[in-house]
């Protein structure tokens, strides 16, 4: 899962060392302190990234991804940077949003872009994620797991949400643990998911925010602002470098994603024939009273754009989910126009 840009550096030291070493014993005329200044400037001219694995077990370590942390260097994506700052702007002064970040990523080169990135929201059913993985990461060894029929008896959790659910479970009917994980991804059923949550080892769960580097959430539903965009876009890039699960379940996680029926987002700032694997998440922002004074919605995911797929995840706070949700649509909007429009 390395970036290209770094595989790029490795393959020109890689060439130099070999033309060094030729030239020594060929008999060139090559000047070596010359050359390890070329070597020198080309590693210093770019951040170097930083790499997080998953640990060490036994003799290996594996490599879960690599990050630039600092994005000065990324000139070619400051338009977009922007544009976005400025749909979030306009969406501040016309009272849509209280607060909005994101996060951008190009998956082609790994280079990326925030605006207000490291403000923490509260994830709300973007945990459907790593609930979803952590099944999966189970089924790995023991398939099994999914064909486990758990029985729904309510009560029903969809009933103050506002986004519902397009189909509903019934009362007493039986649902294989693979059925639940679909209705959780595609439908964000809050039955799905406390049912998954009950019957799955905890540690489970926790081990892969470990494992990412990422707050541990004492419970699914638990309140208060802890993740970022950035931090949350982990999730989606381990699903797509297929480096926490094996390849078939990281492209049965992402089916699943794109199928997601919240069309209202990201997948609205797009055109139809794009395909969007993603998951939003809703929460009510309440006081020390329990009354509500605000609402976060939050839209993540991979925009298969051609020749150019990226990471988009947009956390927002504000007065209402349909308006908070009409700027998602914008700041997609924008970011897919100013890929679109840097690589023709």
């Amino acid at each position: 899962m390395f970036d290209r840009a770094v595989l790029r550096d490795k393959k020109f030291l890689s060439w130099a060392i070999l033309v060094f070493i030729g030239g020594f014993l060929i008999g060139l005329p090559i000047d070596g302190a010359f050359l390890f200044q070329k070597l020198t400037s080309s590693i210093t001219a770019q951040t170097l990234p930083k790499e997080w694995r998953e640990g060490q077990t036994g003799l290996i370590n594996p490599l879960l991804g690599v990050n630039y942390p600092d994005n000065s260097a990324f000139t070619e994506l400051v338009p977009l940077q922007s544009a976005v700052q400025t749909v979030i702007n306009n969406a501040i002064d016309n009272h849509v949003l209280i607060r909005g970040s994101v996060y951008f990523r190009d998956m082609s080169d790994s280079h990326w872009i925030g605006v207000n990135e490291t403000e923490t929201y509260s994830p709300a059913s973007l945990i459907k994620i790593p609930m979803m993985v952590s099944y999966f990461k189970v089924a790995e060894s023991n398939p099994n797991i999914l064909n486990k029929l758990l029985q729904y008896t309510g009560p029903n959790q969809n009933v103050s949400v506002y986004f519902k659910p397009a189909d509903n479970m019934v009362s007493g009917q039986y649902y294989s643990v693979s059925d639940l994980i679909r209705r959780m991804i595609v439908y964000s059923d809050n039955n799905a998911i406390l049912m998954l949550f009950n019957n799955m080892d905890k540690a489970s769960l926790d081990a892969i925010f470990s494992d990412l580097s990422i707050t541990v959430p004492k419970d699914p539903n638990q309140p208060g602002d802890y993740i970022t965009p950035g931090n949350f876009s982990r999730f989606f890039r381990t699903l797509y470098n297929a480096t926490y699960l094996n390849e078939a379940y990281s492209q049965k996680a992402l089916e699943l994603l794109s199928e997601a029926d919240f069309k209202q987002g990201l997948v609205a700032g797009v055109p139809g024939n794009i395909t969007v694997a993603h998951k939003f998440g809703e929460t009510p922002d309440v006081d020390a009273t329990g009354k509500t004074i605000s609402y976060e919605l939050h839209d993540c995911g991979i925009i298969y754009a051609p020749n150019h797929p990226y990471i988009l995840c947009v956390m927002t706070s504000g007065q209402s989910y349909d308006s908070i949700a009409g700027a998602i649509k914008d700041i997609s909007a924008a970011v897919y126009s100013a890929v679109k429009n840097n690589y023709k």
